[in-house]
């Protein structure tokens, strides 16, 4: 009885295994190989220049600590300032989409109401 259960869980761990192997899991990935943000693609979409400028100011930011890091000695008072600059950056790009997306959801319901049929009156008794 023992050999039979050992047996039989011996061939159902190899079993699934092998099973697992053959099909891979293709839920998120489109044909390209790509991940599941394929639809994320810098070249169809319209790029804020502000935005674009930032992110390029903050990737050369971060190029700066890479080199400054390469040095036998470097300077941490730089580094820091470097680090700084960089959270500022992103703290006001943080604020910047935050606004934006209040006044689009105020000017959504804005636009909803006025659209929107008035509300039935209560029936009468």
């Amino acid at each position: 009885m023992k050999r039979f259960i050992i047996g039989s869980l011996m061939a159902l761990t190899i079993g699934t295994s092998a099973f697992a192997g053959i099909h891979h899991y293709e839920g998120y990935r489109n044909e390209a190989g790509r991940g599941h943000h394929h639809h994320y693609r810098r070249e169809n979409c319209r790029i804020n220049p502000d935005n674009e400028r930032m992110r390029i100011l903050m990737a050369e930011k971060r190029l700066e600590i890479r080199k400054e890091l390469l040095n036998e000695k470097p300077d941490w008072n730089k580094i820091e300032k470097l680090n700084t600059e960089i959270a500022v950056k992103k703290s006001q790009a943080v604020t910047e989409r935050m606004k934006y997306r209040f006044e689009n959801q105020q000017d959504r319901m804005e636009r909803i109401r006025r659209n929107a049929p008035l509300p039935p009156l209560p029936p009468k008794m």
